[in-house]
């Protein structure tokens, strides 16, 4: 197996995460809390997840979980078997929250494996026998002096029993102690004695407290009843919650759809407005237009009027006066001509001429009247004329001249009247009169004034007409600013579908609410004072469900103590028929090879090593003068035997190793002794080694690839 890449989301002190491997050796660095152990921590949880309960006296769970976090998750790449694989975890604060998926990077298909049998599917080991051989921790490979689990006792024992952890004396002795902490060498003591008589106590204290219980039980009943009572008031409050927020959410959808009401029928009245503002505003263009045009005979006025009607009048007054004056003229000269005409009348004997004129016409118009034409009839009426003038003109002298004088009187009258008439000379008057009207009506561009009359009431009205006009448009614009902002207050609201509901409103559910939480107080403090009348009569006693708990919990645990105890008698009487073959298979095949890795690493200083029979790892020199036991050489030397007892273990287990994670195992070591242990690990050529330390690495190492691991700060860039 070999890693290749590794993403951590969340691990420890680790987020957003990430380191690329390769075959071979890899020496990776960094400052303290750089995450090399989170990093060597991460790989061991993504292959076997975390142990239960506690290893080395820490919860490893609780212990990278990252700080106010639920869960940590991180995913591993790596091939094996010629194949590439995907590994992605999900751990949580319990196991119950944890979650594991095995994808082949070739078709990203799940593959059916279950979390816990992942490492030991690829590295052939299980999870404790991975942390004692294929990873060792920091200051993992040594242990300190006079350390009881020493690790040779532990590695010794596992080719057989698959777990380092196995040590047959110490097991033999722990099993003899669990029993004699069950059950005394006298059967009278031990934790199942002592949990029987906690047992028969417990029911007798049961058996005392079912029979008070009986003495309570009208006082039990009603707790009972209004304990139902209340949660049957918080069911009722439960639901008239959930009707007030449906009646709430109902009211507000009502609300909203009001405003969405409001804003549509702003925006018709807003667009009516903007229309009749338009229209206005042509009305009142048209309208000054006309006005314009009226303009002249709007400035002269009904003023105006008043003085060409009195000139009218004075120039038919005039015109009259004219025609009076032409009259008197004609009559004067007809009179004139009337008196010359009796003043050259002629003497009697003129009427003989007349009378023989009258009678000769009369015989002409008779004769040729009958011979020739009834037109000659004619002359009879002009004869009988000139007859009777004849006839009666003497007798009228007297008359005529009577006529005369009164023609004369009148002839002087009517020259007199003339007279005057002709010195007022009215036609004059009626033409400058006319000229002035005619001059008046042209600058107002009328003809009459009945004209000019119809243009100023027109120009009237169309001044009042344009002065409402005014007034509309200025109504209008403020009617539009005034729409205008109250459409900007409105909201403009998306159409949603409607909250249905029927029942009464929130103010009506939150008072039955406040009701039923004033009754539910009540009934709380009746059931207080109840429980408390309950409690008294129990003071000093236990419950009855918390005695039947711990009665349950001690009859559960005196079954697995009997159990256990039957189980560790069986298992040491087994593993006591095992110890002798398990010392004289195992032992000294691995003390051989660790004997030769620890000459190598102590550049020949130590030869041999082996293993007592209580457990103490022993060492020959070189020249066979000094056997050296474990708990007496240096720290240094401690941690190096020990690295080489674990070589050597892998060794015997595994035909070749694939994966070798130490944490600063070398920290111990002189530069001598760190040259020779990266000397034994570059020969693992096959293997994959992941070396991290907090220092730079020696000379030693060169041989592989170095990684410098940044600290979060470096990571974040704030250094």
């Amino acid at each position: 197996m070999m890693i290749e890449k590794l993403e951590i989301e969340a691990f420890g002190g680790l987020k957003d995460y990430t380191l690329t491997l390769g075959p071979g050796f890899h020496y990776l660095y960094g400052e303290n809390e750089a995450g090399k152990s989170t990093l060597c921590a991460f790989l061991s949880a993504m292959l076997y997840g975390f142990p239960k309960g506690k290893t080395s006296g820490r919860d490893e769970r609780r212990l990278y979980m990252p700080w106010g976090e639920s869960k940590m998750s991180g995913s591993l790449h790596f091939s094996a078997e010629g194949k590439q694989y995907i590994l992605t975890r999900k751990f949580g604060k319990t196991a119950k929250g944890d979650s594991c998926t095995l994808l082949s990077a070739e078709d990203w298909q799940a593959l059916p494996i279950a979390p816990e049998e992942i490492g030991e599917r690829f590295l052939g080991v299980g999870a404790e026998a991975f942390r004692k051989t294929l990873y060792i921790s920091q200051l993992g490979a040594a242990f300190e002096k006079g350390r009881e689990d020493e690790i040779m006792t532990r590695l010794s024992n596992l080719e057989h029993a698959g777990d380092e952890d196995v040590s047959l004396q110490k097991a033999l002795a722990e099993l003899e102690k669990a029993q004699l902490e069950l059950v005394s060498k006298t059967g009278r003591g031990g934790a199942l004695s002592q949990l029987a008589a906690e047992i028969a106590a417990l029911e007798e204290e049961l058996l005392s407290v079912q029979q008070k219980h009986l003495s309570f039980r009208e006082l039990l009943e009603q707790i009972k009843a209004l304990t139902a009572e209340l949660e049957a008031g918080g069911q009722e409050q439960k639901r008239l919650t959930e009707q007030r927020e449906t009646a709430k959410r109902h009211e507000q959808f009502l609300a909203r759809q009001k405003e969405r009401m409001l804003r549509s029928e702003t925006e018709k009245q807003l667009a009516a407005e903007e229309a009749a503002l338009t229209k206005a505003q042509v009305e009142l263009a048209a309208a000054e237009a006309e006005a314009k045009a009226l303009a002249p005979a709007a400035l002269l006025g009904t003023k105006a009027l008043v003085d060409l009607a009195q000139k009218e009048a004075a120039e038919k007054a005039a015109a009259l006066d004219a025609e009076t004056c032409r009259a008197l003229q004609k009559e004067v000269g007809q009179l004139e001509t009337e008196a010359q005409q009796v003043a050259e009348a002629r003497r009697p004997r003129a009427n003989v001429f007349l009378l023989v004129m009258g009678v000769l016409l009369a015989g002409i118009g008779l004769t040729f009247g009958f011979l020739l034409s009834m037109l000659f009839l004619i002359l009879i009426p002009v004869a009988a004329f000139l007859i009777s003038i004849s006839v009666f003109g003497t007798k009228n002298r007297r008359k005529a001249r009577q006529e005369k004088e009164q023609r004369t009187e009148k002839l002087e009258e009517k020259r007199a009247a003339l007279a005057r008439f002709e010195a007022e000379n009215p036609e004059a008057r009626r033409r400058a009169l006319r000229e002035e009207m005619n001059a008046v009506l042209a600058s107002a561009g009328a003809e009459t004034i009945a004209e000019l009359s119809q243009k100023i009431e027109a120009a009237g009205r169309l001044a009042a007409k344009t002065e409402v006009m005014q007034k509309e448009l200025k109504r209008l614009e403020g009617s539009i600013s005034q729409l205008s902002k109250k459409l900007q207050q409105l909201p403009e609201l998306p159409k949603e579908e409607p909250v249905l509901y029927e029942g009464p409103g929130t103010e009506a559910l939150t008072g039955l609410l406040e009701e039923l939480q004033k009754k539910q107080i009540e009934k709380e403090r009746l059931l207080a004072q109840k429980q408390a009348l309950y409690e008294t009569g129990f003071a000093g006693t236990k419950s009855m469900a918390m005695l039947q708990e711990a009665l349950s919990d001690a009859r559960e645990r005196h079954k697995e103590m009997s159990f256990s105890y039957e189980a560790v008698s069986l298992a040491r009487e087994l593993l006591l028929l095992c110890s002798e073959e398990l010392k004289s298979g195992f032992t000294p095949a691995l003390s051989e090879k660790t004997g030769a890795i620890i000459e190598r690493l102590t550049n020949g200083r130590y030869t041999e090593a082996r293993v007592t029979d209580n457990y103490k790892m022993m060492m020959k020199t070189a020249d066979d003068y000094e056997i050296v036991d474990s708990d007496f050489v240096s720290a240094g030397t401690y941690d190096l035997i020990y690295f080489a007892l674990r070589l050597a273990v892998l060794k015997t287990l595994f035909p070749a190793v694939s994966l070798l994670i130490l944490d600063d195992a070398f920290i111990q070591l002189d530069d001598a002794r760190q040259k020779a242990a990266f000397s034994v690990l570059s020969e693992e050529t096959e293997a994959q080694i992941l070396y991290f330390s907090c220092h730079e690495p020696p000379a030693a190492c060169a041989c592989g690839k170095i990684t410098y691991l940044k600290t979060y700060k470096e990571r974040k860039g704030l250094e």
